[in-house]
């Protein structure tokens, strides 16, 4: 696997260009295992990025150790393994690119358009550092974001784990249309209960593995028609939580909260002795439903509207897009003033002769949840993974 390396990363392992080997002519085929790669500052702090020649997936190491700089391959083996596991490509199929990479090779930099790509991901990679996450080297989350960035190649548009499932189906010698040959899609079939005693109104999801916790709050939004305005915040409990069982959650410990990545102020209300603390941008579903089965999603501090979220199913090869799978049940206006509020507005509702009806009527034509078919909100949905 050849590392073509600046002069910059260079210098820092203490390779001189004249020891390290010129980097030469490479065809597309090998352009496939090779490997660019600098050291950058992002807010002060070391990383070490490699990006692939061909397809433009960036493996980063935050605040890599020495011993990083005196063996790159190493964590860039490991990095490729963690993403391409997070992007559901087979392990034989990641061994195979592996094995075909070969060792270790250091090299001076290839051409300028290709310093030129690596330059870019590494501004994607900075804007991506708000979100790192302080506890991990290998910022594969951020790194699965980069690979379904489009980018412009010429006059075509790329998108870097589409050409990877290209390259790799080429490697193994099968049609795309055997792509199941080369990658499983791991997904989670969710239920979404807005906790409201005497209601049943919920969302059915699928939502692929690798997706982030701010594309389940999107789709949460849009499937039951919330307006999107307000913050919010998924709350993982000791145990697990359900429904309609009078907020008994609450008596339990919390061990995360995941907060909306938007509020820059939102963690100074959150004690990081207490539980782990992320933005919704740093974790993959993965990183956590594999471990439990619910959690509490709230939007709107004011009125708390709770969500239930239940893992209902761990599905081996799903859509590999987010979809509206069930749906029952209209959610409450947004701004009625919590559950309170709420019976409150379905006893006005419920009364014609009532002298608040009329107004209600009227307001709620602007607050409450616009009638939508499955069809509709998958199409809202469908471009969020």
């Amino acid at each position: 696997m050849r590392i073509q390396c600046t002069k910059k990363l260079l210098d820092r392992m203490k390779i001189s260009a004249a020891e390290a080997k010129k980097a030469g002519e490479t065809s597309a085929a090998e352009d496939f295992f090779c490997w660019h790669a600098n050291v950058i500052t992002l807010d002060r702090r070391k990383a070490l990025i490699f990006v692939n020649n061909s397809t433009r997936l960036t493996v980063i190491a935050y605040r890599p150790k020495p011993s990083a700089y005196k063996n790159p391959g190493e964590i860039l083996e490991t990095g490729i393994r963690e993403l391409f596991t997070a992007l559901g490509i087979h392990d034989d199929v990641t061994e195979q690119y592996l094995q075909k990479a070969g060792s270790c090779l250091i090299t001076t930099s290839g051409t300028r358009s290709q310093i030129a790509r690596m330059n870019k991901m590494a501004e994607g990679a900075a804007w991506q550092s708000l979100f790192f996450r302080e506890d991990k080297v290998l910022q594969t989350t951020a790194s699965v974001e980069l690979a379904n960035d489009v980018f412009a190649e010429g006059k075509e548009l790329l998108v870097p784990e589409e050409q990877l499932f290209e390259l790799l189906c080429r490697m193994i010698n099968v049609s795309e249309t055997e792509w199941d040959k080369v990658r499983d899609v791991p997904s989670y079939r969710l239920k979404i209960t807005i906790d409201l005693e005497n209601y049943d109104i919920y969302r059915i999801i699928e939502a692929p593995a690798r997706a982030r916790f701010w594309q389940l709050h999107e789709a949460i939004q849009r499937s039951f028609g919330w307006l999107g305005y307000h913050l919010h915040m998924f709350t993982f409990y000791d145990g697990e939580v359900t429904p309609h069982q009078n907020r008994m959650y609450y008596s339990k410990n919390c061990r995360m909260v995941i907060l909306d990545h938007r509020d820059p102020e939102a963690e100074q209300y959150h004690d990081p002795e207490k539980y782990e603390i992320y933005k919704d941008r740093s974790l993959m579903l993965r990183d956590v439903f594999e471990k439990c089965d619910s959690c509490v999603y709230t939007y709107d501090f004011g009125d708390d509207w709770e969500h239930v979220i239940t893992v209902e199913d761990r599905i081996k090869d799903g859509s590999g897009k987010i979809r509206l799978l069930e749906m029952q049940g209209e959610r409450p206006p947004e701004d009625v003033g919590g559950e309170g509020g709420f019976e409150e507005y379905m006893r006005i509702l419920s009364d014609k002769n009532d002298p608040e009806y009329e107004a209600t009527v009227q307001w709620a034509e602007i607050t409450k949840a616009k009638p939508e078919t499955m069809e509709e909100i998958n199409e809202k949905i469908r471009f969020l993974t």
